[in-house]
């Protein structure tokens, strides 16, 4: 039984620790029901977000270390507000990159919207992160952004005292490569096909590819969302898709007529892709134990 100090105690311990990392309505949602905070791990399926600025170390190599501090802080404080702002937690910093859960410590209706949500609200939020850029007399920071949705152990490791309430698993693993592969795609926020399935009622998305991620065996598909970065009415949509299953098909040269006309309208790099990979297999047949799937051997 807890007397009155006890309580306060442990509410107060509460406040400290997750005040930063999440918005004032779930830290006292927590205060009221602290049962939540168990230690010890569960697996709940949840949505996770990891975010980094692309070229970071480069864009800062002329900057003294006091003032990359007070850039990444504001630029950090930009970021932190608008996962909060759309339900997320914070679950680590680790330089200029961001950890954000969503679904925990109090559950969404469906986190892998809010994730989502977040993903589109960062990219908007480009403006202000120019004017930030421009501050610093740097080159213009842009995030990358991935998400997925899948069973993942979330709870305290440590102790009261030392609470560090965090997620981890394979399909935490798989968001933070998500992240890392927008390099190869020259986009800015990729997610995978159980997130796509959360949110095709309320996003609408354009698939990407399909991939193998380093240090696995199983193929993911993954998508972006069709509000950013691109130039697609209904009908390139539906073209593009079509294609895609044209070269997925192994009818190489009717999808590169295709993809040549999208990326004319266009001029998105995906497509160019499509197109690269269309005329590479027109030269050399790619053999009968070809598949549509794109490995990757790096983070």
């Amino acid at each position: 039984v807890f007397t009155g100090l006890e309580l306060r105690k442990e509410r107060a311990l509460i406040k400290h620790i997750f005040q930063h990392y999440v918005s004032e309505d779930v830290v006292n949602k927590l205060i009221i029901s602290p049962d939540k905070l168990n230690l010890g791990g569960e697996v709940e399926e949840l949505s996770v977000l990891f975010t980094d600025i692309e070229g970071f170390t480069t864009i800062c190599e002329p900057l003294k270390p006091d003032i990359v501090t007070k850039l990444l802080n504001e630029y950090l404080t930009i970021v932190t507000d608008i996962i909060i702002e759309n339900g997320g937690m914070i679950d680590k910093y680790e330089g200029d990159a961001v950890m954000a859960v969503f679904g925990a410590p109090i559950p969404l209706e469906n986190h892998a919207y809010s994730a989502v949500k977040t993903g589109i609200k960062l990219f908007e939020s480009q403006g202000i992160i120019d004017q930030l850029s421009k501050k610093y007399n740097v080159l213009n920071l842009r995030t990358r952004m991935g998400i997925n949705t899948g069973e993942m152990l979330i709870g305290n490791m440590g102790t009261m005292k030392r609470l560090n309430y965090t997620v981890m698993g394979d399909s935490v693993n798989l968001a933070s490569r998500l992240e890392s592969i927008n390099k190869f795609y020259h986009s800015y926020l990729i997610y995978s096909q159980s997130t796509e399935n959360y949110i095709k009622n309320n996003v609408k998305s354009r698939f990407v590819d399909t991939i193998i991620v380093k240090g696995k065996t199983e193929t993911v598909d993954i998508y972006q969302p069709m509000n950013i970065q691109n130039n697609f009415d209904e009908e390139l949509l539906l073209r593009y898709h079509n294609s895609i299953e044209l070269y997925r098909n192994r009818k190489f040269k009717e999808a590169l007529k295709e993809f040549e006309i999208i990326f004319d309208k266009t001029d998105d790099y995906i497509t160019l892709i499509y197109i690269s990979r269309c005329k590479g297999y027109i030269d050399k047949n790619p053999g009968n134990d070809w598949e549509p799937v794109e490995r990757f051997y790096t983070k």
